[in-house]
């Protein structure tokens, strides 16, 4: 039996024609089993696709993403901002098979930007790892965009209510660290899923160092240091003894 998946697609007031084509990205997906859940300030939606609306879309990151645990019916959860959309038809089946494959409850997708008419790919590092694991996503969130933002993941409904169950997430960054921790099992997925359009106003996230990532081996190892006899600042004149026989 098919898994059903929750698109959730967040709007902040886009163009209306930037909305349209990002949900028609969605309802062609050859995916059978799927819901949309537009989360938008609008109160009326001018696109023929079958949606469940939720208002509003004014409030903070945690704030939607308990919408999103309240109102998606779907055992997984993808998420698209309404200026972003899918590419392939087929990528939420082909992704979704294979996290059922590696019996995974998170996959992160390669990330695709398209910057002033031009398409830019930044490949996973498939070939260097396929799992995503405690130990190597923060290295991940540094060197892939994918890892900064949930847009092109795919991850349980009942993941995501642990992790709000446990934590305040504030951004996305936060949330795929979570995930990440709370999951049985991540994956790097084979398949591109979507493509940020990237703007002005709408800018992918960079890398930032969280004070509560305490999980990490790096937060662990910079603690350790600092908990040891050592000295932020070496003084400008150091007195030596030298014995000389």
């Amino acid at each position: 039996m098919e898994v059903k998946v929750t698109v959730v697609v967040i709007d902040r007031g886009s163009p209306q024609v930037k909305l349209t084509k990002c949900l028609e990205s969605v309802t062609k997906q050859t995916l059978v089993d799927k819901e949309i859940l537009l989360i938008s300030p609008k109160t009326e939606v001018d696109a023929a696709v079958d949606m469940h609306l939720v208002q509003p879309a004014t409030g903070s990151f945690s704030q939607l993403l308990r919408l999103v645990a309240k109102y998606a019916q779907g055992e997984f959860i993808s998420i698209l901002e309404a200026e972003n959309f899918y590419l392939n038809e087929q990528a939420l089946a082909k992704n979704l098979a294979d996290l059922a494959t590696n019996k995974a409850d998170l996959g992160v997708a390669p990330l695709v930007v398209l910057d002033q008419g031009t398409f830019y790919f930044k490949t996973n590092p498939t070939n260097v790892h396929k799992l995503v694991t405690t130990n190597n996503i923060i290295p991940y969130m540094r060197l892939f965009e994918a890892f900064r933002y949930v847009q092109g993941s795919l991850f349980s409904r009942e993941l995501l209510v642990d992790v709000l169950a446990e934590q305040a997430v504030k951004t996305e960054q936060q949330l795929l660290y979570y995930l990440v921790h709370a999951c049985q099992k991540a994956v790097l997925l084979p398949e591109t899923l979507c493509c940020f359009v990237l703007t002005e106003d709408h800018q992918l996230p960079v890398f930032k160092w969280e004070e509560d990532y305490q999980y990490s081996n790096a937060q662990s190892f910079v603690q350790a240091i600092k908990q040891s006899d050592y000295h932020e600042e070496i003084l400008d004149q150091i007195q030596l003894t030298i014995g000389v026989r």
